[in-house]
């Protein structure tokens, strides 16, 4: 069974120092300043998701996919940037599908069930994007910014901390939970952090 983790960790580690510290950055916006920068950032994420989705469909539908890709993004990112709670919606659907995926993916689940975790975190995520419109953009910014936290940190130390980027990828590899539970905790403090913004935001009525 192919290792997305070890896969997207090893691609970040070839790229140059810029991208990781840039990934990392953009991490830290999301993790810890989503919610504050809401537009800004969920017209990031649903860019990224019309981009993977138009390249999908192009080449089912047999059209140039980078075409399709490109109107894609243009679109999904108007539609996050201009529609805030509809972006949350794209968002909470993919990213909660592909957090199951993560997660049977790193533990070897058969395909059939893959599958169904996938269905049932879209589901979840896309119910839960109107069910707990306050709650869920907080956890969506939180779980974005935390993958792109650690992904951005291995690509950095990779390049600056050669032997740090060189543990981590093999931590990735041996003892496949270790970045789960580390980004468990990161992800309990920007939850935390964010939340104590909101709440000290509806005290001030900012």
């Amino acid at each position: 069974m192919v290792n997305y983790q070890t896969q997207v960790l090893a691609w970040v580690s070839q790229q140059g120092g810029a991208t990781g510290i840039a990934v990392f950055m953009l991490g830290f916006a999301y993790a810890f300043y989503g919610n504050k920068m809401l537009p800004g950032l969920l017209a990031i994420c649903c860019a990224g998701i019309g981009w993977v989705g138009g390249m999908v469909l192009g080449e089912l539908g047999h059209f140039p996919g980078p075409v399709a890709a490109a109107l894609a993004m243009i679109a999904f990112a108007a539609i996050g940037a201009m529609r805030p709670r509809i972006g949350v919606a794209i968002g909470a659907t993919v990213v909660a599908a592909v957090l199951g995926a993560y997660c049977t993916n790193l533990f070897g689940a058969p395909p059939q069930v893959s599958l169904a975790t996938i269905g049932v975190g879209a589901v979840l995520g896309l119910t839960l994007s109107f069910l707990a419109p306050r709650t869920v953009p907080l956890l969506l910014t939180t779980v974005l910014g935390t993958a792109l936290l650690l992904i951005g940190f291995v690509g950095a130390a990779t390049q600056f901390l050669p032997d740090i980027g060189q543990t981590l990828r093999e931590w990735s590899a041996t003892y496949a939970a270790v970045f789960p539970m580390l980004g468990g905790m990161l992800a309990v403090a920007a939850y935390s952090f964010q939340s104590m913004q909101q709440r000290g935001d509806m005290m001030t009525g900012v």
